[in-house]
């Protein structure tokens, strides 16, 4: 005889990565005593919510049949931390940053393909120094497996240094200096000085 399911059993949430196995099954109303499991509990389920197929094994299989029904599972996307590198650059009175590298930490399963990706990126203060503070935001997932992964968050901080900037000041003339009823002249030399902003 095949056994009457009446109420199918509910599955427990898994992170992406772990299989159908890991999802514990609970409840469900059958006619006959026995235990579920899923049909294929190998099966390694992308992020997301969908229903998989469990199976009732009687504990008289002598006298019943398997019976098989669905069940939901929720798969929870995978954490990944971001982080970034940004460039240095001499001073120009601005906060503006450029992004030079995004990585992430994090285990990505082979053969998915998920990369970091956008964001901008400002110093603390816009004065010159060495190694300061620069705060890259916005930062989001690319790629074809993206939507198995999220950020633990989309900021990432790093460090890069704000030189002085070279100026050069040009300073150039004619003095001219009376003498009795002739006129002497002294000519100043241009002399180009070089000095930093600080």
């Amino acid at each position: 005889a095949t056994p009457v399911v009446s109420v199918a059993p509910t599955a427990g949430g898994i992170g992406y990565g772990q299989t159908l196995a890991d999802a514990a099954l609970s409840g469900g109303t059958v006619d006959v005593g026995g235990s579920w499991a899923f049909t294929t509990p190998t099966t390694r389920p992308s992020a997301g919510t969908a229903s998989y197929g469990v199976t009732f094994t009687p504990t008289d299989t002598a006298n019943y049949l398997s019976a098989t029904s669905t069940t939901s599972v929720t798969v929870t996307p995978a954490s990944l931390s971001p982080n970034a590198t940004a460039g240095n650059k001499p001073y120009d009175g601005t906060r503006s940053a450029t992004i030079t590298g995004r990585s992430f930490t994090g285990t990505v399963l082979g053969g998915d393909v998920v990369s970091l990706t956008g964001g901008s990126a400002t110093f603390d203060t816009a004065a010159v120094g060495a190694n300061k503070t620069v705060t890259v935001t916005g930062l989001s997932l690319a790629g074809t497996s993206a939507g198995n992964y999220q950020l633990s968050t989309t900021t990432a901080l790093t460090t890069a240094s704000i030189t002085a900037r070279p100026v050069s000041l040009s300073l150039s003339g004619t003095t001219s200096v009376a003498s009795g009823s002739a006129a002497t002249y002294i000519a100043v030399r241009s002399e180009e000085h070089t000095s930093e902003l600080q």
